[in-house]
C-alpha cells in the first residue's frame, strides 16, 4: 500500500514542476507551488523505505495528500486550473485496500477541500460547480472501477489458494499414502500386494494429472523434467543386450 502510494507523492509534484515549466496562470504563486512540491518529495523516501505503514496512518496520508492538492489549487491562481486533476490520483487508493465506507469518507474530505479551494480562488469565468461536479464524479467512477478491479483479483487469488490447498491435500491422500502403503507391505515382504499399491497409486496420479491438465492436448514430453528426480535416476539401467 504504501509503496503506492509512495509512487503517488513522487509522480505528482514531478508532473506539478512540468506544469510550472508550461505557460500557466499569471496569478499563480510559483513559490508556494514549489514549496507544496517540496513538501510531497519529502515523503517519498519515508513511504518507499517503510512500506508497512499501518493501515490508519496510510489513509491519514491519502487524506493529507488531497490537502498538498487544494493548496496547489489555491496557490495556482485560477479555478480552471490543471492541479484539481491531483484528486483523481490519490483517492481511488482507499477504494483499493480500504473498506468502501471509508473509502467514500475520503471522497467527502477531497470534495470539501475541493470546495473550499474553489471557493478561496478569486474567478470571473464562473462554471466553479460544474468543475467540482466533473472531478468528484471522475473521482467517484474511478474509485469504484479500481474497486471493482482489486475485489475481482482478491477472489481470483483466494480461489486459486483454496484449489491449491485442495490439489496438496488430495495429493496426500492418493499418492503420498499409497506409496507409504506400497513402502510399507514392501518392508513385511507382501510383494504382491506393493506392487498392486503402486499401480494404484499410479493411477490415482493419473487421474489427479489428468484432472489438473484438462482437455489441453499435451504433446509427448511436454510435462517431462528438466533434472530427473533422484529415486528414477538412483535406479540402475539394464545394459544393452548383446548382438548375437
Amino acid at each position: 500500500m504504501a509503496r503506492a502510494l509512495g509512487l503517488m507523492y513522487l509522480t505528482a509534484p514531478t508532473v506539478g514542476v512540468a506544469v510550472l515549466l508550461l505557460p500557466h496562470a499569471p496569478d499563480m504563486n510559483e513559490a508556494a507551488v514549489l514549496a507544496v512540491i517540496a513538501v510531497a518529495y519529502a515523503f517519498v523516501p519515508l513511504l518507499m523505505r517503510f512500506p508497512r505503514v499501518p493501515a490508519p496512518a496510510f489513509g491519514v496520508m491519502i487524506a493529507f495528500s488531497n490537502v498538498l492538492v487544494t493548496l496547489v489549487v489555491i496557490f495556482g491562481g485560477e479555478s480552471s486550473g490543471p492541479y484539481a486533476f491531483f484528486y483523481v490520483w490519490a483517492t481511488p487508493l482507499a477504494f483499493a485496500f480500504f473498506s468502501l465506507g471509508h473509502a467514500l469518507a475520503q471522497a467527502a474530505v477531497a470534495g470539501a477541500l475541493y470546495g473550499l479551494g474553489l471557493a478561496t480562488v478569486s474567478t470571473s469565468s464562473g462554471g466553479e460547480a460544474g468543475r467540482w461536479l466533473l472531478t468528484m464524479s471522475t473521482l467517484l467512477v474511478a474509485g469504484l472501477l479500481v474497486r471493482a478491479i482489486t475485489g475481482a483479483l482478491r477472489e481470483e487469488s483466494e480461489r486459486l489458494e483454496r484449489e491449491r490447498r485442495l490439489h496438496a491435500v488430495e495429493i496426500n491422500d492418493n499418492i503420498v499414502q499409497g506409496l507409504v502403503l506400497a513402502k510399507a507391505f514392501g518392508e513385511r515382504g507382501l510383494l504382491e500386494q506393493s506392487q498392486k499399491a503402486v499401480s494404484d497409486t499410479l493411477a490415482s496420479a493419473q487421474q489427479i494429472i489428468g484432472d489438473l491438465v484438462g482437455d489441453e492436448a499435451l504433446d509427448q514430453g511436454s510435462l517431462r523434467r528438466s533434472i530427473a528426480a533422484e529415486p528414477l535416476r538412483a535406479v540402475p539401467r539394464e545394459p544393452p543386450a548383446a548382438d548375437d
